[in-house]
């Protein structure tokens, strides 16, 4: 079964994250950035998902940056989730290879979607449009 790990600050994006995997996926929760790196170095999921805004020392986009920049974990896909939808976060997201984008509120179906075909495709960086 494919793993994710959903990143964010917010419980109930968790949760809803969650239960739109309807139990496709092993799904690990973190609360933060710091959290979240440390999650995915020991537990290696096949997907991330990340908010942009998030507390503490580093927030998503420096995140996505610092795993790009680690060969052990560069090549891990990244969903960025963001409630600011700003257009150079979504530039950085771009440039960072994130494979999507989404600005909250989103769709829980379309980001169901996504998530599904991007695991099933093994992509891991995608400079789609989102």
């Amino acid at each position: 079964m494919k793993r994710l790990l959903i990143i964010d600050d917010i419980a109930e994006i968790r949760r809803l994250i969650r239960l739109v995997s309807m139990n496709r996926y092993v799904v690990t929760e973190a609360a933060n950035a710091e959290e979240g790196l440390a999650i995915i170095r020991s537990e290696r999921p096949d997907m991330v998902l990340l908010d942009v805004n998030m507390p503490g020392e580093m927030d998503g986009l420096q995140m996505l940056e610092t795993m790009r920049d680690d060969p052990d974990i560069a090549d891990t896909p990244v969903v960025m989730m963001t409630g600011r939808g700003l257009p150079s976060d979504r530039y950085f997201a771009e440039v960072l290879g994130a494979s999507a984008y989404f600005c909250k509120p989103f769709s829980p179906l379309e980001l169901a979607d996504r998530i599904e075909t991007l695991l099933a495709t093994g992509v891991s960086q995608r400079n789609d449009p989102y």
